[in-house]
């Protein structure tokens, strides 16, 4: 084999390991029938998962510039269409309370970047206290913002019954009540 035959036999191999693109949730559209999906969405090694009701995990979902793992959740109505959206940024095991402010207020900045000035925020509890983590578990912290319009997007640390913090991206036509505290794909 020539040098650039092996070249180019690794350029092939490096291609075609990367990993497909991902699928920004915030640029898909509510009520598109499941068939409809974007195909990096729906195919191949990513796919959708059924989870039940409805509902089904969506590997190949990730808000744009987060690097922290991801997890996407499909919700669709009984004629098979897209109802709502939710995106689980989950934090690194070592994460402590702060940064995962800190991971919260970074996504924050990106959808006010790309979104504009929310038309609903809340930040309740004390960020400096010892017991952040907990207290964002708990609900004693609260971080929220919605932006509403055609589909309402709301981005918060919803309560879990778990007690375990994630930050979640939900987008619905028809959102969760704002003094629900709990709210999001809990049990996944």
């Amino acid at each position: 084999m020539t040098s650039r035959s092996a070249i180019l036999a690794l350029a092939l191999t490096l291609v075609i390991s990367l990993p497909a693109r991902a699928v920004d949730p915030l640029a898909l559209h509510l009520g598109v029938a499941r068939s409809a999906l974007p195909k990096a969405l729906i195919e191949g090694d990513r796919g959708l998962v059924p989870l039940g009701g409805g509902r089904a995990l969506a590997r190949g979902l990730e808000l744009d510039g987060v690097y922290e793992r991801q997890r996407g959740i499909l919700r669709f109505d009984q004629e098979n269409r897209l109802e709502s959206i939710d995106v689980q940024i989950i934090p690194d095991e070592e994460s402590d309370g702060r940064e995962v402010l800190r991971l919260y207020a970074e996504i924050r900045s990106r959808l006010l970047r790309r979104l504009g000035s929310p038309s609903w925020e809340q930040a309740e509890g004390d960020p400096h206290r010892p017991d952040l983590l907990a207290a964002l578990s708990n609900g004693e912290v609260t971080r929220y913002l919605e932006w509403d319009g055609t589909k309402s997007i709301r981005m918060g640390i919803p309560l879990r019954a778990d007690g375990a913090v994630l930050i979640e991206l939900e987008i619905s036509a028809r959102p969760s009540p704002r003094e629900q505290l709990a709210w999001g794909s809990d049990g996944l």
